[in-house]
């Protein structure tokens, strides 16, 4: 798909062509973006994050848990929504002031990471405040990527890589991979979206390497 294309499908310039990973917590499956509780995103090599009040009512206590939403949720009693700083120091916010402060980080990036269903959330938190999708594009699953990577690399002779895909599971789950590559997330970011950002970034750039990068990883 090319820039012209991209435009007019969002109906926004690609004034910043530049990626952003994205993940989402959410309390259930529920495509509303009232599930949506923490959102994290890493652009230009900076992470930023937020937190919203969920509506409970859709909650699965299983999906609260593994999150440890109850133990993690740091929102003021008097505020819908916070911005989280990397000291996990809240600064209070309100839901339109969340989704602006998202709409100037996003516009016209590639937004790489969030399942299909957390993107479709988000883009639902955007369409309730009046405001366009702002990413150009969202790419296919990075896991899904990575996946690709290793195949390629196996049919060029590389013996590492078919070690890597011979101890995948089947069906394949993100943790195998992620570790197929050798990122592991501190036990305290599991299940966050802090968590899931920083590794799904950091899997981008094993598989996406830099121009400058590529001949001293052969």
């Amino acid at each position: 798909m090319t820039i012209t294309e991209i435009e007019i499908e969002t109906g926004r310039e690609m004034t910043n062509p530049q990626t952003a990973f994205l993940a989402i917590g959410a309390v259930s499956r529920a495509l509303t973006d009232k599930v949506i509780w923490e959102i994290a995103v890493i652009a230009d090599g900076n992470l930023h994050q937020w937190q919203v009040q969920p509506v409970m009512l859709y909650a699965d206590p299983a999906m609260v848990d593994e999150q440890r939403l109850v133990a993690r949720f740091v929102v003021p009693d008097d505020a819908d929504a916070a911005r989280i700083t990397g000291d996990e120091t809240p600064t209070p916010l309100d839901r339109d002031q969340v989704a602006h402060e998202l709409d100037r980080l996003l516009d016209g990036r590639t937004i790489i990471g969030g399942d299909q269903c957390a993107v479709e959330r988000l883009a639902n938190f955007f369409l309730r405040r009046g405001l366009p999708i702002p990413w150009a594009i969202r790419t296919e699953d990075p896991i899904g990527h990575a996946v690709g990577y290793l195949i390629g690399r196996r049919t060029g002779g590389d013996p590492e890589a078919t070690t890597a895909l011979d101890t995948l599971p089947e069906p394949v789950d993100d943790a195998s991979v992620l570790d197929a590559f050798g990122i592991h997330t501190p036990p305290e970011h599991r299940h966050t979206a802090r968590g899931t950002v920083t590794a799904i970034a950091a899997l981008w750039d094993h598989t996406h390497p830099h121009p400058d990068k590529k001949d001293t990883e052969r």
